[in-house]
């Protein structure tokens, strides 16, 4: 029998030869065993202040990180993103681990995605609207959310903002220290009223969809629905669902040096495994997407919409998915990173 050796927390991370995000219930130690990728494994776990959980053996170990420079530009140079990509890289097992949003001052490692789990959803609302020719009510969105967060892998449910929307949100109705997390009861309908707006918007692929629709051919009103109906779940802590939800609020402004983007070997892929990535770094601030891990995501996207929504199937909703996701990335990705330049880190 195969032997691991774990450590076990609160439910928030579980480190795959380093990290994979699972929801994990709270014991301060745990042994007995467990069957993982259909291998019988004694474990033993003991609780540390993260949270981690660290699994010795994983299949997928790339030797080597191949870089290419698709994009000059002004920022980050060659050796500097190579030396960023030193040293030994966690992986995350991605059928249950979050995305975070495409920005450069998030402090942790992450999968990357344009809009992080957010802007995967709110791409299922669209390609669910776009198949159905269904214009999806604000009741209907909330609702397709909690379906949706009932059932997902990750342990919880990112989307992304600053300090910066924040403030602007106190300015707009002239209320000083709002806690956008949990504002208080008698604010939270003056700030749905405008927590859609674009300069209210701390995610730049959010705010990109609803400020400039026509660019990715999108109705940009299922984006406006989905905003609202996080932030109400969020709020509402009688809602067991509310504690699913994570809301990063970044802190200053953009310094992003270069735009990176992340692929992984077939062995990985086939494990359903990608490295994890620091966005900012002592040295350097870049953008970070992992452009093939995110299919695994939507593979269970396409899944959910056509298990729990009326006139899509599976083939269908994933190959409009993976067709809007390559174009939605093209647009946000061409307009924040503007004249950076673009790199490309095989994991092989």
């Amino acid at each position: 029998m195969n032997v691991l050796v774990v450590l076990l927390c609160t439910a928030s991370a579980l480190r795959l030869d380093e990290t994979s995000l699972i929801q994990l219930s709270e014991f301060d130690s745990f042994t007995g065993n467990v069957t993982y990728n259909s291998e019988d494994y004694q474990v033993s776990c003991e609780c540390d202040e993260q949270g981690i959980v660290e699994i010795e053996e994983v299949k997928c170990k790339p030797t080597k990180i191949k870089l290419v420079q698709n994009q000059e530009g002004e920022g980050a140079s060659y050796e500097e993103i190579s030396k960023k990509l030193e040293g030994d890289f966690a992986y995350a097992e991605v059928t249950r681990s979050s995305f975070s949003c495409l920005d450069g001052r998030i402090t942790e490692e992450v999968l990357g995605a344009p809009g992080g789990d957010a802007g995967e959803f709110v791409l299922g609302l669209i390609v669910y609207e776009d198949i159905t020719g269904k214009q999806l009510s604000e009741e209907e969105v909330q609702s397709t959310l909690e379906k949706y967060l009932e059932c997902m892998g990750p342990s919880y449910f990112y989307m992304c903002t600053d300090a910066d929307s924040v403030d602007h949100i106190e300015k707009e109705l002239a209320v000083e220290d709002i806690e956008i997390l949990s504002p208080q009861e008698s604010l939270q309908e003056d700030i749905l009223e405008v927590i859609d707006e674009p300069s209210n918007i701390g995610d730049l692929h959010l705010r990109l969809l609803i400020e400039y629709p026509d660019l990715y051919s999108v109705n940009s009103e299922v984006v406006n629905y989905f905003i609202k109906a996080f932030y109400k779940i969020l709020w509402d802590k009688e809602n067991p669902l509310s504690e699913l939800l994570y809301l990063e609020v970044l802190e200053g402004s953009h310094k992003e040096t270069a735009f990176l983007e992340i692929t992984t070997n077939k062995e990985c892929l086939n494990e359903q495994v990608a490295p994890l990535v620091l966005p900012k770094d002592e040295d350097l601030s870049v953008f970070v997407n992992h452009l093939e891990a995110v299919l695994i995501r939507r593979s269970q996207t396409a899944d959910f919409f056509s298990q729990n929504l009326e006139g899509v199937s599976f083939n269908r909703m994933l190959k409009r998915l993976n067709h809007h996701g390559v174009l939605f990335l093209d647009v946000t990705g061409s307009y924040i990173s503007k004249e950076l330049p673009f790199y490309t880190a095989a994991f092989v």
